[in-house]
């Protein structure tokens, strides 16, 4: 097992980082939120995303991985935008698709291949509501296999 939930985050936190920048939005990880308060707490439009499982199945080298993806937006009465961000975020993570495992985690620009995440469904799940800002998360759930 080693590093691989290591590649795996990183490899999720490249793809969602390279869509948002794509598409002008900010990006987050809800698990370093903490570390940056002034993105958690803004009003700009965001995607953000959270690991809620990475379990090793009964046979190595396989596992199954959820995961939550949110657009984050605020002044979205009728939830357009963030129905928007949502959609976009379906489509990267439609099922069937699938991506190679790198690590991304370092200061170089990997090329080895390490497993592959393919993603067996996307939803949308009832968004959330703060004082600034409304969250509207897509669940992803995925099988992952890691190579040897």
């Amino acid at each position: 097992m080693g590093q691989f939930p290591l590649f795996v985050k990183a490899t999720i936190d490249k793809i969602l980082l390279d869509e948002a920048n794509k598409h002008g939005y900010e990006f987050f990880d809800m698990d370093g939120s903490y570390m940056n308060a002034d993105k958690a707490e803004s009003s700009n439009p965001a995607i953000i995303w959270s690991m809620l499982s990475f379990v090793e199945n009964l046979r190595d080298p396989f596992w199954h991985l959820q995961f939550e993806v949110s657009a984050r937006t605020s002044n979205d009465e009728s939830q357009y935008d963030s129905l928007k961000i949502s959609s976009i975020t379906q489509e990267l993570f439609a099922a069937t698709k699938s991506f190679y495992i790198r690590d991304y985690s370092g200061a170089v620009n990997p090329t080895q291949n390490l497993g592959e995440i393919i993603i067996i469904s996307a939803g949308l799940s009832p968004a959330a509501f703060d004082r600034i800002s409304g969250i509207r998360p897509t669940q992803v759930t995925a099988s992952v296999q890691r190579f040897p």
